[in-house]
Formats: structure tokens, C-alpha cells, sequence
């Protein structure tokens, strides 16, 4: 998104707060959805639970 506004010469904490938002949206219609990364080569893609103390 900063890439595309800054080809348009608008620049400025609008464009951060506008890109900060897409990416913050992006992530939670993953969690939404259940959608997740790619994870890498020779690994399981299960990830561990936390710990609790």
C-alpha cells in the first residue's frame, strides 16, 4: 500500500496509519478463517503449545 501511495506522491502518517490497518485487517480475517503461512521445508507446521508456570 505504501508502494502504490508513494507512485501517487502522497506520502505522511496517513499512508502509515492507512497500511498499518490493511496489514491489521489482513491478519485477523486469517485468524477469522483459520489461515495461516506456508511453514517451512521439514517441519511439522504444528506448533507447540505454550507453557504454563
Amino acid at each position: 500500500m505504501t508502494v502504490v501511495a508513494s507512485g501517487f506522491g502522497v506520502h505522511g502518517l496517513t499512508v502509515a496509519i492507512a497500511a498499518a490497518a490493511v496489514c491489521f485487517l489482513i491478519r485477523m480475517l486469517g485468524l477469522r478463517f483459520r489461515i495461516d503461512a506456508p511453514h517451512p521445508p521439514g517441519t511439522s507446521g504444528q506448533s507447540e503449545p505454550p507453557e504454563q508456570t
